[in-house]
């Protein structure tokens, strides 16, 4: 410790010696009342050197205060923010597998969609295929991606039943009923009905 201080005297006493002419200049305009913001000191401006003090003191400042606290809270605090950072890497973690299992959930479903959309299309099903907001209308040749999956699923449960109830009202055979009365397409060996008299 005693050479450190000798080592310390003899750094000032260098500093002195070098910029005795700064400081003489500086100590002069400040006893005379004047800012010394124009003055230099070691080529360095006084603003700059008043950072470094107020740097300074605020560090001391800072010690001061976990010193007041103790060396026991602060080890306290120390572990539970050493837990709370890897409980959260830990559920970052989780998190991030989650993800990739989403988006792997998402491509197989879009996927199997897609393709018994192309299945049904071959076998000539056209009609569960022209559904609206069907997912198997999607071409297999068309990007997985392009195919957005169900944005309101109210809407999409509204659309599903009153397709079905229009392929219901389909009728069989080619014939179509309107007003009462039966009446058969060109071609067709269906003996027509006429409607009984009221």
């Amino acid at each position: 410790m005693k050479w450190f201080g000798l080592l310390g005297l003899a750094a000032v006493a260098t500093l002195v010696a070098v910029t005795h002419r700064d400081i003489g200049t500086v100590l002069a305009i400040w006893f005379s009342g004047k800012q010394t913001s124009g003055a230099t000191l070691w080529g360095l401006s006084m603003v700059w050197w008043g950072r470094a003090g107020k740097l300074l003191q605020f560090m001391a400042g800072c010690v001061v205060i976990l010193d007041l606290v103790g060396p026991d809270r602060l080890r306290a605090i120390g572990a539970r923010a050493t837990a709370e950072v890897s409980d959260f890497r830990a559920w970052r973690s989780r998190m991030h597998e989650a993800g990739q299992l989403l988006e792997l959930q998402r491509a197989i479903s879009e996927w199997l969609i897609t393709r018994i959309g192309s299945i049904n299309k071959v076998n000539g099903d056209t009609r569960r295929w022209q559904l609206v907001r069907h997912g198997s209308r999607y071409l297999p040749d068309q990007p997985w991606f392009t195919g957005p999956m169900i944005e309101d699923p109210a809407e999409h449960g509204a659309e599903r039943p009153a397709a079905s109830a229009r392929l219901r009202r389909r009728p069989r055979g080619g014939a179509v009923r309107e007003a009462g009365r039966l009446r058969v397409r060109p071609g067709q060996g269906v003996r027509a009905r006429r409607p009984a008299a009221s």
